[in-house]
């Protein structure tokens, strides 16, 4: 398998929770997700971190919504396949 964002929802493929609006400070990241696999996604401040883990969710769907706060400045995220 292999970690894909993927740029648009496909809302066939979401949960009813991932396809809520999110407000207007926040991100949202679409993967593509294998369900019962655990995803997060990660940012820092530098491309060399150090790096904090924003949100960590468990697929159930093929699609998964991750969704986080907005940085007030600049910010380098990665997508990670959580343990």
């Amino acid at each position: 398998s292999v970690l894909t964002l993927e740029r648009v929802p496909r809302p066939n493929d979401l949960t009813e929770a991932d396809r809520t609006a999110i407000g207007a400070a926040q991100h949202a990241l679409y993967i593509r997700s294998v369900p019962g696999k655990r995803y997060g996604v990660q940012s820092a401040g530098e491309p060399s971190g150090p790096w904090r883990t924003e949100a960590v969710a468990t697929a159930t769907t093929t699609q998964k919504r991750l969704v986080f706060d907005k940085p007030t400045l600049q910010a380098f995220y990665r997508l990670v396949l959580a343990q």
